[in-house]
Formats: C-alpha cells, structure tokens, sequence
C-alpha cells in the first residue's frame, strides 16, 4: 500500500464588476479560476527526500515552486466520482487592521456560475456595495463553503499578522476541505505580483477602469482516500458486478468518530514563504457517528478485473481505522439480476495501510486497493449461496 503527501492551491483571476439583476444590490467579483495542486509523491520516497516533480505547465503564468495546474494535474480524472474543486464555493472573509464592524470583517461568498465559467463574490444583503471601499485588505477563508455550517475569524493579533479561523460543523467525511495561507493582488493575469504562503494582502482596487486581479494558495484540512476495487479474473469469466454505493466511516481505538467537527485554524503570516498553519484543532460536535457517501448510483458501475478508482476525505483527528460498506448487484453473464443490494464492509487499520503508521495525517493520501471474490468458487452454481466477499489486496 502507498501513501502520498500533497498541498492543493487555487489562483483565480478577479475582475470588479456592476450587480446582475439576480443578484441585486450586491456587489460581485467576477473570477476566472484555475487550481493549481502538487503532483502526489510516494510516501517512501517523500521521506527519503525525492519527491516528484509533477507536470509540467503549459500556460504563460506558472504557479510558485512545488504548485501545478490543478486543471493539468487531473485533467481526465481517473477517479469514477471526482468532482471538480474549481468550481466549489469558497467562504472568505476580507479584513482590515481597523475597529471591528459590519464591514470588518466582511465575510462573502466566491461563488462559480457555470454559465459563464466565472466566479463572482457575493455580499450579504446587509452590505451595500458603495461601502465597500477601494484599499489593502488580508484575506482569509475555507473551500467549500458547503462543508461546514458556518465560520467566525479574529485577528492574531492584528489582520496583518495574521488569523484564528474557525470552521463550526465541519463534516468529517466529505469533499476536500482546504484553508487559504496566501493571498495576493497581480498586476494582470500573467503575474500573481509575489504570490507566497504567509501573505495575505490584497489590494482592492475600484474604478471603472481598474481590474482585480487576485491569485490565492490553499493548504487540506483534511486526509485523502483514494480507494481501488476491481473483480477477481475467474469471477469476473461468470458475474456482472455493478457497485452502487460507497460509504465511509472513521473510527479511533475509542470509537466511531462524530459526523461533525469544529476545525479552528491558527494562521500567522510571514514574509519568508512559510506555510502560515501555526495549530489546527478538530473538537467533534453532535451525537452522530461519521458517515459519508463516497460514490452513489441507482443504475450502478460495472466493474471489471482493471481497477475502478474511487476518491474521497476525512478529517485525521484521532483516526485508527477506516470503515469502508459498498452496496453491490450481482448479474450472471447473460445479464439476469442474482443478488440485489448485496453489501460488503470491510474495517481496515490504518497499521494495515502503512507499516508503523499509528494514525493518519492532514495533508496525506492513502491508497487501498480491493478484490471482489467469491469464497468458494463451487457455490457458483447456486444463485442463492453466490455471495462474493471483498479482500484488502
């Protein structure tokens, strides 16, 4: 099994517009947006130092050292339920070293509308856009915004300096949770103007004439999954399996883990390029147990004796152990329906992903991969007693 480490950025291209008539009496940022990610190394090789160099950029402005083009990074995805991260809405909240007030912090929303392939920043209704003045502002926030059910910000101790940002209600197995450690205003769209983690300064400018350029790095909050299935090559000779669903749930040695959690990020700026992270706290909340849907489909996906790749997060607090049930039809090969909603779990240490591993980490991708094979190949002839098992390869 392999682990991977990886840091995830997005840089967009913000242009200052008028309000739309859907969007009245708001003031909008209007966004081109690009990802920009790492490419994944080989934990074993990442701990001896030789990390990957990932691919190559192919566009005019590249990102800072160690960033890629999430749009090249994974373009034609691999994984059966990816789901685009350019065009997730992002919390942000634009700050300024004075007297705290309705418009300090401003908290808003980057939003993505498809139909123009653009993102704009949509304000509270309580905020009227002539207020909101021309000037350095330091930008925080989290992506996606529907990960959580809402987020406060202070200062530490000053905007300048930096940030405690906390996301209430955060859910623990969901889509991949990123915080923002670096902000920054380009001249134009070829240049990010000294783009870095640590610098969260972003000058607002307004005017007819003037555009808006801002460029933003993000750093998970959260562990990846990455989960292969495929099915054994005799099994495969005599059934169809089609998977349905996909849940995940995370366990410690205590117990399943909380559906939700309060994540608080403690970000101090710098001038050196530093990932600004100083501390991040997961407390849960609730009574409910994790659970999250990796993949879903009323039809379902065929699988075959190649893998099929399936991806997904969690939040590392405390996690010992992952718990995988997969919901799954069996056909016979002349597409006759032997088993309706067949289900498998499988309970994996995280000791049997990685040797010596004792618990996850923010940041790192784990690797499973998964066999559907019969137990005894005899009871192939018996619809009743056909029920495959799932094994950890």
């Amino acid at each position: 099994m392999k682990i991977r480490n990886t840091i995830i950025g997005l840089l967009g291209l913000l242009v200052l517009l008028g309000c739309s008539s859907d969007d009245a009496q708001q003031a909008m940022l209007m966004v081109e947006a690009t990802v920009s990610a790492p490419d994944y190394a080989d934990a074993a090789d990442a701990r001896s130092g030789d990390v990957s160099e990932g691919r190559k950029i192919t566009r005019s402005w590249t990102p800072p050292t160690s960033y890629y083009l999430y749009s090249e990074l994974y373009s034609g995805s691999v994984y059966a339920n990816y789901e685009r991260l350019d065009n997730k809405t992002i919390d942000v909240f634009f700050t300024q070293n004075v007297a705290e007030g309705p418009m300090n912090p401003l908290n808003g929303r980057l939003r993505y509308v498809s139909s123009t392939d653009k993102w704009k920043l949509v304000l509270p209704n309580t905020v009227n856009p002539d207020d909101v003045h021309a000037g350095d502002y330091y930008v925080y926030g989290f992506l996606p915004q529907s990960a959580a059910d809402n987020a406060t910000i202070t200062p530490n101790p000053t905007y300048d300096k930096g940030a405690v940002l906390t996301i209430n209600g955060m859910q623990t197995v969901m889509a991949d949770a990123c915080v923002i450690i670096g902000a920054k205003h380009g001249p134009d769209a070829d240049h990010d103007g000294g783009l870095t983690a640590g610098n969260f300064m972003f000058n607002l400018k307004k005017g007819e004439s003037e555009n808006n350029y801002m460029y933003l790095l993000f750093d998970h909050l959260c562990s990846a999954l990455s989960l292969s299935m495929r099915v054994y090559g005799d099994y495969n000779d005599l059934r169809t399996i089609k998977v349905k669903e996909i849940r995940l749930q995370t366990a410690s040695n205590s117990g399943k883990t909380k559906k939700k959690m309060n994540v608080t990020v403690t970000l101090n700026g710098n001038n050196t390029g530093s990932n600004p992270i100083e501390s991040i706290t997961y407390t849960p909340t609730g009574e409910e147990e994790s659970d999250g849907i990796v993949f879903q489909s009323d039809e379902g996906l065929e699988l075959s004796t190649s893998y099929s790749m399936f991806l997904s997060h969690f939040v590392p607090q405390g996690v010992t152990k992952l718990i995988l049930t997969t919901t799954y039809d069996v056909y016979d090969k002349k597409g006759n329906l032997i088993r309706l909603n067949s289900k498998a779990t499988n309970t994996i240490l995280v000791t049997d992903i990685i040797d010596r591993l004792d618990a996850v980490e923010r940041g790192s991708k784990y690797i499973i991969n998964m066999t559907i094979q019969p137990t005894y190949l005899y009871v192939l002839s018996d619809p009743d007693l056909d029920n495959p098992t799932m094994t950890i390869d």
